[in-house]
């Protein structure tokens, strides 16, 4: 082989060399960047992506407490209208496209918080109102949600020990350990026998 054989050759070898690279570069940064819509134009996928997931978003909304409670289940999208159609006249459809629908409906009542739990602190309603014990419905002190509000518990006849439970709150629910089965308002009422001096 003559010397321009060999240069020809060794010039053609490092142009494949180079495009080689090149190429293997181009792949590895569309399958880096696969799905996230900024790799190259021509990049693919080494896996299907998947399809035909559909989004149903449930808001149960409370008169009682004005508030709302939203969940949200993921289903193939082929079964998404049948089970709308399945909730009609108890849910009302406020959003819908192809993949995503989110249904409200209205109850009486309030929401699980203010359902399921009681909070049992000092609180003034005014400024010039001494500290007394009041019950609120729910997980807060909320003048909305006096559930039970006790004047002749103010801060200075409770027990001391009592005194800076209640500052801090004592929260009631219903999974706490009750063998008499009280309800929430009948185990505060409890709790606020004898925790007075002299009561």
């Amino acid at each position: 082989m003559d010397g321009r054989r060999r240069n020809g050759l060794r010039v053609t070898l490092a142009v494949l060399s180079v495009l080689t690279v090149v190429a293997a570069a181009l792949v590895l940064e569309g399958v880096r960047n696969e799905g996230s819509g900024s790799g190259w134009p021509w990049s693919f996928s080494m896996r299907p992506k998947e399809t035909g997931t559909a989004t149903l978003t449930y808001s149960m909304r409370y008169s009682g407490c004005k508030d709302a409670v939203t969940s949200v289940t993921e289903l193939p999208q082929t079964d998404l209208q049948g089970v709308v159609a399945t909730l009609a006249g108890t849910w009302i459809v406020v959003e819908s496209t192809e993949d995503r629908v989110r249904v409200e409906r209205e109850t009486s009542g309030y929401c699980p918080v203010h359902e399921d739990f009681r909070l049992i602190a000092l609180f003034r309603g005014s400024p010039a109102e001494r500290l007394h014990v009041c019950v609120f419905r729910g997980q807060k002190i909320d003048p909305a949600f006096i559930t039970r509000e006790r004047r002749d518990l103010t801060e200075d006849v409770l027990y001391p020990q009592e005194r800076e439970r209640l500052r801090a709150g004592i929260l009631i629910t219903r999974e706490d350990g009750d063998p008499l089965d009280l309800d929430l308002d009948e185990k505060a009422d409890a709790y606020l026998q004898g925790i007075g001096e002299g009561r």
